[in-house]
């Protein structure tokens, strides 16, 4: 008994590791993604001016 219960220990104590990974590697994915858009929006706001005063010239 005592070591079934030794071996349902260490089987959840491996589960649980394995999902705290996947969790670390998903919050890292999404701090990426953040980091991305964060680029991509600040990119956006530069060009901004650029495409009004080309808008100005041919219009």
């Amino acid at each position: 008994m005592e070591k079934e219960i030794e071996c349902l220990v260490e089987a959840l104590i491996t589960m649980l590791g394995k999902s705290n990974k996947r969790v670390n590697d998903l919050t890292s994915r999404v701090e990426q993604l953040e980091e991305i858009i964060r680029e991509s929006v600040l990119q956006d706001d530069k060009s901004e001016p650029i495409k009004e005063v080309h808008a100005a010239f041919t219009n």
